[in-house]
């Protein structure tokens, strides 16, 4: 039986391709559509055989894992994809299969991932993932007070007049209600 190795497992990138698109609260009068982060994670790499020669073209099952250690105890997530191998090289969208990426709370800890080709042992070591899929942090378009720095916004930097949706007039570098 062979045995199946990655050679590169180069590009991490979560973009290209948008999953979800969520809708932004708005104030009165607007109206927009803002995309939501990518909840997927490009995936790259190049299968290759015991040699190190590329393996036949085709379609292989492997089955991606996402853990929360080095030694793969912890895992957070698993799928299992068909791709297809051209080469050697294929590509994976991780989250862009049956099972979603976990939720914000997980990818925002460091993960790192395995691979294993259907009938073959997990592959190790494994690959710890860069800062791009972090972005995943910021779910659904929501930037919450304890993602913000303290003293980061001030009333200058707010483009409107409304303030938690209510009319309002600058005095100094505050904003207080009016009254009608």
């Amino acid at each position: 039986m062979k045995h199946f190795i990655v050679f590169l497992s180069v590009l991490f990138i979560a973009s290209a391709s948008f999953l979800s698109v969520a809708q932004a609260q708005q104030l009165p009068g607007q109206a927009s559509l803002v995309q939501d982060v990518p909840h997927a994670i490009s995936y790259q790499g190049l299968l290759g055989d015991s040699l190190g020669h590329p393996v036949a073209d085709g379609q292989y099952t492997v089955i991606m894992r996402l853990y929360g250690d080095a030694q793969g105890t912890q895992k957070a997530w698993q799928d299992t994809f068909t791709v297809a191998v051209q080469n050697g090289v294929f590509n994976v969208f991780l989250g862009n299969g049956a099972v979603p990426l976990p939720d914000a709370n997980v990818m925002s800890t460091p993960l790192w991932l395995s691979m294993q080709v259907a009938g073959q042992n997990e592959m190790k070591p494994l690959t710890q993932l860069s800062s791009s899929p972090y972005a995943l942090g910021i779910a659904n378009n929501s930037v919450t007070t304890a993602k913000i720095q303290d003293n980061a916004i001030t009333a200058e930097k707010i483009g409107t007049n409304y303030v938690g949706g209510k009319p309002c007039t600058k005095k100094s570098a505050s904003c207080t209600s009016q009254k009608n």
